[in-house]
C-alpha cells in the first residue's frame, strides 16, 4: 500500500493512514486491517477525553458498537467535520484526519477552582471558561464592576456547558461578561435594553481562531481573528442543552440567533431556567 500521509495541525504532525476503503455503514469496504484501525483509534479517542463511552472490543469485524461509536466521534465535532455524521470513515476524510488526531491528543485535566456562591461564577474563571471585563477587554482582576450574578441553575447550566466545550477545544475557552447584578438586579444605563435583568443571561464572546483570555479573545463579526465555524459550534452546543431560549447575535450565517443593535462582538445569552 501507499505511504501515510503527513499533515500538521496547531504546530504538530502526524500522519494519515492510507485505507483500502470506508468503515462503517452502508456500502463500506469494511476491510479487516481498516475496521482493527478505526475501533483501535476510538478506543485512542477515548481515552484521551475527546469522547465518552465504552471501549471497543478489537476485533477487526464492523458491528453495532463501531458503528454507534464513530457516529458518536462525528458528533462530537460538527464544526471541522461538517456532513460526515452518517456513521462511517471515508479514506483521507475529515473523520480521519480528526481521529488521527484525537487518538494521539490527549485533552489536559484542569485544576479544581473554589466553589463559587451558587448564584455567581468566579471571577478568576474555570475549566473551559475565562472572565473578561465588557469595559477593558481584558480579564475581570481589571474591572471590579463585573455584573456576575444570575439564578443558581443558570450558573450551574452555564459551568457545564463550559465544561463540554473545553473536552472539545481546550485552547479556545469560553469568554463570558456581564451577566445580572445581585439577587437578578439590572443596570440599564450599562445595558439599554434589557438591563440584564432577571438573572437568566450571559454575555459572552464569539470564538476567535487562535484562542486565549482578555484582549487575546476579544472579536466581533468581520474581524480576521473571528471563526465563524467555532462560534457557530458553540451556539449549537447552547441550544442543544434544552437550557437556552434566545441569543442575541448579528452574524446571519450562523443558525437560530437573532439580530439585535450592538451585538457584533457578543452573543446575549437568554436562558429558559
Amino acid at each position: 500500500m501507499p505511504n501515510p500521509i503527513p499533515f500538521q495541525r496547531n504546530g504538530r504532525f502526524f500522519q494519515l493512514p492510507v485505507m483500502y476503503g470506508a468503515v462503517g455503514l452502508g456500502n463500506s469496504l469494511n476491510h479487516f486491517q481498516d475496521v482493527r484501525m478505526i475501533q483501535s483509534m476510538l478506543n485512542q479517542a477515548l481515552a484521551n477525553g475527546h469522547i465518552s463511552g465504552t471501549a471497543l472490543s478489537i476485533t477487526g469485524a464492523i458491528n453495532v458498537p463501531t458503528i454507534q461509536l464513530i457516529q458518536k466521534f462525528q458528533q462530537a465535532f460538527p464544526a471541522f467535520l461538517g456532513r460526515e455524521t452518517k456513521g462511517f470513515v471515508l479514506p483521507e476524510s475529515k473523520t480521519l484526519t480528526q481521529l488521527v488526531i484525537a487518538s494521539q491528543t490527549k485533552i489536559p485535566t484542569q485544576p479544581s477552582v473554589p466553589n463559587p456562591p451558587k448564584d455567581q461564577l468566579p471571577g478568576t474563571g474555570g475549566p473551559g471558561f475565562y472572565r473578561y471585563s465588557p469595559r477593558t477587554g481584558e480579564n475581570l482582576a481589571a474591572d471590579g464592576t463585573l455584573m456576575s450574578s444570575a439564578k443558581p441553575a443558570v450558573i450551574s447550566a452555564m459551568v457545564e456547558l463550559a465544561a463540554q466545550w473545553n473536552n472539545r477545544h481546550p485552547s479556545h475557552p469560553i469568554g463570558i461578561g456581564d451577566m445580572s447584578g445581585p439577587d437578578g438586579k439590572g443596570d440599564w444605563s450599562r445595558h439599554p435594553g434589557s438591563g440584564h435583568a432577571g438573572g437568566n443571561i450571559i454575555d459572552v464572546r464569539p470564538m476567535t481562531k487562535n484562542g486565549g483570555s482578555g484582549n487575546q479573545g476579544k472579536t466581533q463579526i468581520g474581524a480576521n481573528s473571528y471563526d465563524r465555524a467555532l462560534t457557530s459550534e458553540l451556539v449549537q452546543l447552547l441550544f442543544q442543552s434544552g437550557k437556552v431560549k434566545t441569543i442575541l447575535f448579528n452574524d446571519g450565517q450562523i443558525k437560530g440567533v437573532h439580530f439585535a443593535k450592538g451585538h457584533d462582538d457578543h452573543l446575549h445569552i437568554v436562558f429558559s431556567l
